[in-house]
């Protein structure tokens, strides 16, 4: 429910390496990747991971060690665990609670889950004034593009220089354009295709086309035809426009990128785009893995049954990014509408 790989990583990256993200961290990896990592790892920080070693692919639910003993089968603690809830740090003897910023599961019609994930961080409320109205109202929830709350997200986590934080924040501020007019609630106010059987959570009636860059499609509760490659044209110079503000010595232009940026956009699918990014850079590693953070910073231990913090924990990406959304959603809550 939010743009795709194609926007949240790759173009992401292009973005802040062409203006001036471009220094290397102290892990050795370029500002410009952790940015786009932890832009995308908004969607993937989901209750889908596992931690352990379930098979890809294997029912959770099933992912259970039998083996025989003296009083026959019996079953074996589980192999895994899903998103921990809390992760037991070695070292401290603490834990450390993060937080979700997606869900794949029915979570996700619990209004406590629309509103600290779906609305922080996918659908943030927009300007009131630009709000269209539909069906007699205008849903104060609702999403507008490039939205003054946005805009007070991202400038917070650029003045942070916090490279996690910029790339948490540019998720939500992309997803204001291709989520505008809908808001992160199970609302009517979202339905229009008709097609009850499907929840009004987002634009969940219209499945992933406000996603997708190269796709046309109707909104039938207003009657436009959307182009989606207009709205990511807008996000895409309007985030390269904030970016190099904080580094405007160390990138180029817009008028250097342009023609550059709208050749990525004017791809076939995703597909090609993310093929057309990795071009621009060869010998680095673009592929993006949404388990390497996560693994690089926990395990499973069988014997307590506890998703436990590995060594180095405290300077993991992992851990900086729940740093991030935490204090994203810190800054997030203050601008939701009051009294609705």
């Amino acid at each position: 429910m939010a743009m795709k790989l194609d926007f949240h990583f790759y173009l992401v990256y292009a973005l802040a390496e062409r203006s001036g993200f471009r220094q290397l961290t102290e892990d050795g990896e370029k500002e410009a990747y952790i940015i786009a990592y932890a832009s995308q790892y908004v969607d993937d920080n989901d209750d889908g991971q596992v931690i352990g070693s379930a098979e890809e692919g294997e029912p959770i639910e099933e992912a259970r060690v039998e083996t025989e003993g003296a009083t026959g089968l019996r079953e074996e603690v589980d192999r895994y665990q899903k998103f921990p809830w809390a992760v037991r740090v070695r070292e401290t003897g603490n834990f450390f609670r993060p937080v979700m910023t997606q869900t794949v599961s029915l979570k996700s019609f619990l209004s406590i889950f629309q509103r600290y994930l779906f609305v922080a961080f996918h659908f943030l409320p927009g300007d009131r004034e630009k709000i269209p109205l539909i069906r007699g109202r205008r849903n104060p929830w609702s999403t507008t593009a490039h939205s003054r709350n946005a805009i007070t997200v991202l400038k917070d986590a650029l003045e942070s220089d916090d490279p996690y934080r910029i790339g948490a924040a540019l998720h939500t501020f992309a997803d204001t354009w291709s989520h505008q007019n809908f808001s992160g609630f199970n609302d009517d106010w979202n339905g229009g295709s008709g097609l009850a059987l499907l929840p009004d959570i987002g634009h969940a009636e219209v499945g992933e086309k406000p996603d997708r860059i190269s796709e046309r499609w109707t909104d039938r509760r207003l009657d436009v035809e959307v182009r989606n490659i207009d709205r990511a044209r807008e996000a895409t110079k309007a985030i390269f426009e904030w970016l190099s503000k904080y580094r405007p010595s160390w990138g180029h232009s817009w008028d250097e990128v342009a023609e550059e940026m709208e050749w990525l956009l004017q791809a076939r699918d995703q597909d090609e785009r993310i093929e057309r990014v990795k071009g621009l850079y060869p010998g680095e590693n673009l592929d993006y893995d949404r388990k390497r953070w996560i693994e690089e910073a926990l395990e499973f231990d069988p014997e307590s049954g506890e998703v436990v913090a590995k060594e180095a924990f405290l300077g993991s990406h992992w851990y900086r990014f729940q740093c991030a959304v935490q204090k994203q959603l810190a800054k997030t809550l203050p601008l939701f509408p009051e009294g609705v």
